[in-house]
């Protein structure tokens, strides 16, 4: 689902019971920029799967592969994935993973 249809769907239920769950290396998948999809969400993100990921060209292959990283050493950073959230006085507890 699209950041933009997964904000408009929360905020169309209006339930403080009901936030969202962030994962922002996901959305690349649908070509989404992960600080855009974080920017958009952050008022009702309520967790923020931390992780980083990386894009990796393979001998003998054109394009690239897409996979997780530890955390620093890809695309993005704590500071990109949380700063948005917490500026927007969301209720976040955030989780991490290395790939």
């Amino acid at each position: 689902m699209a950041t933009d249809d997964l904000v408009a769907l929360v905020e169309r239920l209006d339930s403080p019971a009901l936030g969202i769950c962030l994962d922002p290396a996901n959305v690349v998948a649908r070509l989404e920029r992960p600080r855009d999809c974080v920017e958009a969400a952050a008022a009702l993100t309520r967790n923020v799967h931390v992780k980083d990921f990386a894009f990796a060209r393979q001998p003998g292959w054109v394009g690239f592969t897409y996979g997780g990283a530890p955390m620093g050493t890809g695309c993005t950073t704590i500071r990109t994935c949380c700063a948005p959230c917490d500026r927007a006085s969301a209720a976040s507890t955030r989780s991490s993973s290395t790939g």
